[in-house]
């Protein structure tokens, strides 16, 4: 089981961006940005990046990301934040796991106040084994977002693969109580019955 959150909206239309001119990544004589217009603004590259990210061009989006990170202005830390989130996930999608898991520290670094990079972050640690730091990554982020389902789940899954299923379990009954409660998440009906399935097998060994 995996839970995945998805990436933060960006304001600018795709028409805004769209006319951006293709980065040139094969050409070492000029560099992989210098087809890019100085007055493009750093959002604007990130926007571009995200939509090739998103349409699972996630090589092409990389310089995009870089550039953006490189424009931004040191004052525009929430925007730096989120680029180097957008950045990480584009990284992790193309399982450069460390490189991702260093884009994240440097986004909670820049902004932690936003829950959704602990989510990633404890999650691409998980994928390369590192399940301890992974869960001290998802407590941090519970200290500070201590209803938001995606961290408790991943707290949750994260007990249960190194088979502590006493300490999976309280994460496990939030969570049941946290979807019961609110309907988007209630609609949601493969995760309630797994969670409750879940505590009819070992909600007994506490």
């Amino acid at each position: 089981m995996k839970i995945i959150t998805g990436r933060v909206a960006n304001s600018l239309s795709f028409l805004a961006v769209a006319a951006l001119p293709v980065i040139c990544t094969a050409c070492p004589s000029t560099g992989p940005t210098a087809r890019i217009p100085p007055d493009v603004t750093p959002q604007e590259l990130n926007n571009r990046a995200n939509q090739l990210d998103d349409r699972g061009q996630g090589e092409k989006a990389l310089p995009y990301y870089r550039e953006a990170l490189r424009r931004y202005r040191p004052d525009e830390v929430k925007d730096r934040a989120n680029c180097y989130y957008n950045y990480g996930l584009a990284l992790r999608r193309l399982g450069r796991h460390d490189e991702a898991i260093r884009a994240y520290r440097q986004s909670i670094a820049l902004d932690p106040h936003v829950s959704k990079p602990y989510t990633n972050l404890g999650f691409a640690l998980t994928r390369i084994g590192r399940l301890r730091e992974a869960l001290a990554v998802y407590r941090k982020g519970l200290s500070l977002f201590p209803n938001s389902i995606y961290l408790i789940e991943n707290a949750a899954l994260s007990h249960i693969r190194l088979h502590e299923h006493e300490k999976a379990m309280p994460f496990v009954r939030k969570a049941v109580e946290i979807r019961e409660r609110t309907p988007h998440l209630r609609n949601n009906r493969q995760w309630l019955h797994r969670w409750r399935d879940y505590i009819r097998r070992f909600g007994g060994r506490q």
